[in-house]
């Protein structure tokens, strides 16, 4: 009878921390998609929202809002992007 026990308590508490993993990966997933449908985060490298320019995937900052906020300046164009892809 406590052989039993411990097993359900051990299959709760597995189902239980999946349960609060699942959750806590869908919050961090939905956090990370941008209000037009695509993605963002630390995989994400958008095209310049002017002339459709790829990013380079080693960003250097040019500025301080882009140190801190995140964000590239397009090579052909100058134009300033954000971390989501948009122009600033």
């Amino acid at each position: 009878m406590k052989v039993l026990a411990i097993v359900v308590g051990a299959i709760l508490v597995m189902w239980i921390g999946s349960a609060v993993a699942t959750i806590l990966l869908h919050r961090n997933l939905r956090k990370t998609a941008s209000p037009n449908g695509e993605w963002s985060g630390p995989l994400y490298f958008p095209n310049c929202p002017r002339c459709n320019t790829p990013v380079p995937r080693a960003r250097v900052p040019r500025s301080l809002r882009q140190t801190f906020l995140g964000g590239w300046t397009c090579e052909s164009c100058g134009c300033e992007i954000s971390r989501k892809g948009y122009e600033r």
